[in-house]
C-alpha cells in the first residue's frame, strides 16, 4: 500500500479548498476566480498587522537582562495581543517570570484571542465590524478579566504547580534597565488608548491611533532605537515569520471562500433571519469557530477561514457585528490540542520532573475559558447590551 506523504499545512489547505470547489460543481474559470478572491481577501491587512508585530516580538527579546516575576503575568495578555502571537509572547516572558510560567501561558493565549490588535481586529475587519469603536475594544477587555481568571483557577484545580525556580547568581543590571525592553508595549498601549478615548479628525492622527497604525508607529519607533545590527536581525526575523504565515492564512481564507460557495448558506441565512434568535446565531458562530480550531489546530487559520463561511449568514441577520466577532474569538479558544504549536511549546520541561505522556492541562484551561466566555457573551446579548 502506498503511503500518503506528510503534506505541509498550507498545501493541505490549498488541496482541500480545490477539492471543495470541484465537489461544489465549479468549472475551471469559476474555481480559479473563487480561489483567487478567497486567497487575497484579507492578505494586505494581515501583512500590515503581522510584519510590525513580529518585528516588535523580535525586538523585545533583545536588550538588558530582565526579571518580571508576577508582573509578567499581568503583562502577558497585552504581550500576546501586541505580538499577535501567544507562542512568541510566552517564549519571551516565560524565562523572565520565574515560578509563573503556566500563568503566563494562560494570559498570553487569552490576550491573543480577546484584545486588540490581535484576534478581534483580524476577525472584526473581515466581518465589517466597527473595530475603531471604543465599545469594540472594551468588550474584549471586559471578557478578558473573568476568562483569564478562569484559566488561572483551572491551573489551581488541576494541580499544575510551578517548579521551583533554579537559583541563579544575581546579575549586575542597572535599576530599571531591563524595563526599557517593555517601552514598546507601553507606547503601543498609549496609542491604542488614545484612539479609544476619541477619534481624531486629522487623517494622520486617526491612522496613528488606530490598531494597525499604532503597530506600525511602534515598530518604527522601536527600530529607530535599536542598534543597526539588531535592527537588521529583527527585520529578517519578521520577514521569515510573516511570509509562510501569509501563505497559510491565504490558503485558509480560500478554503473558507470555497466552503461558502459549496454550502447552502443563503438558504440557512434566510431561515435564521426569518425565525431564529440572535442568541442561536451567536452560539452557531462559536460552534463553527471551535470546530475549525479543533480540526486544524491553528488559531490564525481559524481567524482567516471562518469569517468567509459565516458572512452570508450574518448578512441576513440583525446580530451586532461586535458580538459576532467575539463569539468567533471565543470559539477559537477551543482548544489547545496536539495539533496546535502552543500545546507543545507549553509542555513541562525535564526540569519539572519525569512525564508519562503529554500534559493536557492547557487543553482543559482553554476549553473552560471558551465556554465561560460564550456564556458571558450570551448573557450580555440577552440583557440587550448592544455596543456602539
Amino acid at each position: 500500500m502506498p503511503r500518503w506523504p506528510h503534506l505541509p499545512f498550507p498545501l493541505a489547505l490549498v488541496l482541500l479548498s480545490l477539492a471543495v470547489g470541484l465537489a461544489a460543481g465549479l468549472d475551471g474559470p469559476a474555481l480559479l476566480a473563487a480561489f483567487g478572491a478567497g486567497f487575497g481577501r484579507q492578505q494586505g491587512y494581515f501583512a500590515l498587522v503581522l510584519l510590525p508585530s513580529f518585528f516588535l516580538a523580535a525586538a523585545l527579546t533583545r536588550g538588558e537582562a530582565l526579571g518580571l516575576g508576577r508582573l509578567g503575568v499581568a503583562l502577558s495578555p497585552f504581550a500576546g495581543a501586541g505580538m499577535v502571537c501567544p507562542d512568541t509572547a510566552y517564549a519571551a516572558l516565560a524565562p523572565v517570570t520565574a515560578g509563573h510560567r503556566r500563568a503566563v501561558a494562560v494570559g498570553s493565549y487569552a490576550g491573543f484571542k480577546l484584545l486588540l490588535p490581535a484576534g478581534p481586529l483580524l476577525i472584526g475587519v473581515a466581518l465589517s465590524a466597527d473595530v475603531a469603536s471604543p465599545g469594540f475594544a472594551l468588550l474584549g477587555l471586559a471578557l478578558l478579566l473573568p476568562v483569564g481568571a478562569a484559566g488561572l483557577l483551572w491551573l489551581r484545580l488541576a494541580g499544575a504547580a510551578e517548579p521551583p525556580a533554579p537559583a541563579a547568581p544575581p546579575a549586575r543590571v542597572a535599576p530599571g534597565a531591563g524595563l526599557r525592553r517593555l517601552l514598546p508595549l507601553a507606547f503601543l498601549g498609549t496609542l491604542l488608548l488614545a484612539g479609544l478615548a476619541g477619534r481624531p479628525s486629522h487623517p494622520a492622527l486617526a491612522l496613528l491611533t488606530s490598531p494597525v497604525g499604532a503597530l506600525l508607529a511602534t515598530s518604527l519607533a522601536t527600530g529607530a532605537l535599536l542598534p543597526p545590527e539588531h535592527r537588521r536581525e529583527c527585520l529578517d526575523s519578521s520577514l521569515r515569520r510573516t511570509a509562510p504565515l501569509l501563505l497559510t492564512l491565504g490558503a485558509a481564507s480560500a478554503l473558507g471562500a470555497m466552503l461558502a460557495e459549496a454550502l447552502p448558506l443563503r438558504a440557512w441565512a434566510s431561515r435564521l433571519a426569518s425565525g431564529q434568535t440572535s442568541l442561536l446565531l451567536l452560539l452557531l458562530l462559536f460552534a463553527v469557530a471551535a470546530t475549525f480550531k479543533v480540526v486544524n489546530g491553528s488559531s490564525m487559520a481559524t481567524f482567516a477561514a471562518v469569517p468567509p463561511v459565516l458572512a452570508p449568514v450574518l448578512a441576513a441577520s440583525s446580530l451586532d457585528r461586535t458580538f459576532a466577532t467575539y463569539a468567533i474569538c471565543l470559539g477559537s479558544f477551543v482548544a489547545i490540542l496536539p495539533n496546535d504549536s502552543f500545546f507543545w511549546l507549553t509542555q513541562p520541561s525535564e526540569a519539572e520532573g519525569p512525564r508519562r505522556g503529554a500534559d493536557f492541562t492547557f487543553a482543559g484551561a482553554s476549553l473552560l475559558q471558551g465556554l465561560l466566555g460564550i456564556a458571558l457573551l450570551s448573557g450580555a446579548l440577552l440583557l440587550g447590551g448592544r455596543l456602539r
